[in-house]
């Protein structure tokens, strides 16, 4: 069997796993929330909105697809 000296790769049809992930608003919103009271808890002034974004990150990764 003879190999080309180039090869075309093909990212749609060569990759073995293709994730693909649907966001959620409404679980965005509930993230927020939920981030937002489990950061108001941390003794420090970056707990709030850094447990806003990540709430709001995994809310609509995991949440419900609308």
């Amino acid at each position: 069997m003879k190999k080309n000296a180039m090869s075309v790769y093909y990212p749609n049809k060569d990759t073995p796993t293709r994730y693909e992930v649907s966001l959620s608003e409404s679980g965005c919103k509930k993230g927020m929330v939920i981030g937002g009271m489990i950061g108001s808890k941390v003794p420090h002034p970056l707990g709030v909105p850094v447990g806003i974004v990540i709430g709001c990150l995994l809310g609509s990764i995991l949440g419900k697809a609308d």
